[in-house]
């Protein structure tokens, strides 16, 4: 995968996860849905995050 690719995953793995956030901050009644949309933006914003720390074919870390 290029390098451009992989900031393009980032970007919207990242602004997902910001956004599911937002969103579930917005109507926190329901503690079930509030608990799951926060784990899974959390594991999207991981994922992005990882995406961009790693470089080159053999994906080191930076």
């Amino acid at each position: 995968m290029n390098t451009t690719a992989k900031i393009g995953i980032a970007a919207v793995l990242l602004t997902v996860g910001t956004a599911m956030l937002v969103w579930a901050s917005l109507d926190p009644s329901g503690t079930t849905t509030l608990l799951a949309v926060a784990g899974v933006a959390t594991t999207l914003l991981a994922a992005g995050s990882l995406l961009m720390g790693s470089t080159g074919t053999d994906g080191r870390m930076v």
